[in-house]
């Protein structure tokens, strides 16, 4: 029989938890927040309760688990708690028989002959204390040995101070994720988790040690705190937990999914070694990527790295001592709405709290956002690298400026060579090395020059140069053209003489880019459907201002052609606004009109 004892209401709950129909338990939470007492103390009660039953405490390691539960913790336990109950520990096989013959044992999973022992066994109760240090393999190992017969139904409890979001409590817990496939559990209500926090545990704690917590610098104060998971990396865009894997691809499904994929690409990371070194190495990393048929744009997310000082001029209540702090900024857009969040600090993590205020409901049905397929045939996700055929040419010019640097130094410091009588080597002196200051000396039948670099060599390796970045800039259809050549104002159509690879490239892109909008536009709060095609035009504003010459010269041209009666008035009213940069050319001439009907 249990003495009274008075839990913590978070402790009853716990107890609540403990005593439901879920197998697999977790406590999580902070630092001394009575997640292993009363895990301890419930272990004990299912000993009590069923006679002749065998349970098991385990840590990764077994010097820790006897300094902490078999120690401090069980003998805390069974005094408060079971005071009538006698009890002996056994240093031989570390274990505790009570007297209605049920055992405890305590074992640490690093020693491999108690390992073997324990696999020799089965338990009523498998307790895993903190099994942030006990690897998935261990845990599932433990498993197999949770097969114990009795009145008791078979339990495991797992107490931790939440880890990253890689390890396998968050996967197994959090996400009802099996770690190993990637599937999600089969049976998810077997599993159950609650978090316990030190603030939960306050009357058991002095305001000493509580003070020590809230000092914790923000990463250990989220973990031995708050209880909350860690990122896998500091300042990680992509998390595990971002990621849900499909149903498996089978050989009988995979064809059918290769159908469905617009795009497979197979990476590989090798570790560069073979052999024994290749033991000592990185694994070899291989992951295949497909991109699926649907093509259609799901998800934005925007995410920055800003100062307090920037977040403070858009408004963000950011504190005066925050003001070179480095926040995250996150802002997703999806198809019906713009979620931005509240800023974090980089060391907190990404954010996960929604500003309200500034998260808004568009409701398009799309995410708006264009994607762009570079020069891609259409329907196609993503398309060629521009910049790909120039990777191996601006190398050379990296390498040919490289040695012109080593040439010139050179030449600011040549070598000296004298002629000095017998040879200075003969005694197997070594020869000297460096510039003026450190002379090479020869034997007075010697040959000696000054070992310099001539300006004309100087001069060949930078014409050689310009070519290179002319021919680098006509494969990513860029200008050629030296900026520095440009000595007085350039007309707008000079400009684009000059800029004419580029303005290819941009048109081509336009041309890619544009397709009609399904179901029409809306503008304006009306909808307009069933267009003909063959009246619609995307109008572009000009790639370079004209000058004040050029528009007076397109003025006198214009106004001939009315005269000639080879063009309208309105017609030579639109082209005119359209050159000089009106908002709304064709509006231009309804306004004249409106001023001088004649």
């Amino acid at each position: 029989m249990t003495q009274p004892f008075s839990l913590t209401p978070d402790q009853h709950a716990a107890n609540r938890l403990l005593g439901g129909n879920a197998t697999h338990i977790l406590l999580r939470g902070g630092a001394r927040s009575g997640k292993t007492f009363v895990l301890v103390r419930a272990l004990v009660v299912r000993a009590l309760r069923a006679a002749g039953t065998r349970h098991g405490i385990f840590r990764h390691r077994f010097n820790a688990l006897r300094a902490t539960i078999v120690v401090d913790t069980f003998p805390t336990v069974m005094r408060r708690c079971f005071p009538s109950v006698p009890w002996q520990l056994s240093r031989t096989d570390w274990s505790v028989t009570l007297p209605n013959g049920s055992l405890i044992m305590f074992g640490g999973l690093d020693d491999e002959e108690r390992t073997e022992k324990i696999l020799g066994l089965e338990f009523a109760t498998v307790y895993l204390n903190e099994a942030s240090q006990v690897t998935y393999g261990a845990r599932n190992m433990l498993l197999t040995r949770l097969a114990q017969k009795s009145p008791l139904a078979l339990k495991e409890y797992i107490d931790a101070n939440p880890p990253t979001t890689a390890h396998w409590l968050y996967r197994v817990f959090e996400s009802g994720i099996e770690p190993s496939s990637g599937q999600p559990l089969p049976d998810p209500a077997c599993y159950a988790t609650m978090q316990l926090n030190p603030e939960g545990n306050r009357a058991n704690l002095s305001a000493e040690y509580l003070a020590q917590l809230a000092a914790l610098p923000e990463r250990e104060r989220r973990r031995f705190v708050q209880g909350e998971y860690q990122q896998a990396v500091d300042g990680a865009l992509w998390r595990l937990e971002d990621f849900r894997r499909a149903a498996a691809i089978t050989p009988a499904t995979s064809r059918h999914v290769g159908t469905q994929m617009r795009r497979i690409v197979v990476a590989v990371d090798p570790s560069g070694c073979a052999g024994p070194e290749d033991t000592r190495s990185d694994e070899i990393g291989i992951i295949v990527c497909g991109v699926d048929g649907a093509g259609a744009l799901a998800t934005v997310t925007e995410c920055f790295k800003v100062t307090g000082a920037m977040l403070a001029t858009q408004g963000w209540p950011i504190a005066a001592d925050d003001a070179t702090t480095i926040f995250w900024w996150l802002r997703v857009w999806d198809r019906a709405d713009c979620h931005v969040y509240v800023p974090q600090r980089v060391d907190a993590g990404l954010p996960t709290r929604l500003d309200g205020t500034r998260s808004t409901h568009h409701g398009l049905g799309f995410v708006p956002w264009v994607w762009m397929a570079n020069l891609a045939a259409p329907g196609t996700v993503d398309g060629p690298c521009t910049f790909a055929p120039a990777i191996d040419t601006v190398i050379e010019c990296d390498y040919l400026l490289s040695q012109s640097g080593r040439g010139l130094k050179y030449s600011a410091d040549p070598r000296l060579v004298i002629r000095a009588g017998p040879d200075p080597y003969a005694d197997g002196t070594p020869a000297s090395t460096g510039g003026a200051s450190a002379a090479l000396t020869l034997p007075l039948d010697g040959d000696a020059k000054l070992l310099e670099i001539n300006g004309d060599a100087a001069g060949a390796m930078r014409d050689h140069y310009r070519e290179l970045r002319a021919s680098v800039m006509e494969q990513i259809h860029g200008n050629r053209a030296q900026a520095d050549c440009l000595a007085a104002p350039t007309s707008g159509r000079a400009m684009e003489m000059l800029y004419q690879p580029l303005l290819w490239l941009v048109d081509r892109m336009v041309c890619a880019f544009s397709h009609m909008l399904e179901g029409g536009v809306h503008i304006g709060g009306q909808d307009y459907t069933r267009l003909d095609a063959t009246g619609l035009a995307l109008q572009w504003p000009p790639y370079f201002a004209d000058t004040e010459a050029e528009l007076a010269q397109l003025a006198q041209g214009l106004g001939a052609a009315v005269q000639g009666g080879f063009l309208s008035r309105q017609t030579a009213c639109a082209i005119f606004a359209t050159r000089a940069g009106g908002p709304a050319p064709h509006a231009e001439w309804a306004r004249l009109n409106a001023a001088d009907p004649t």
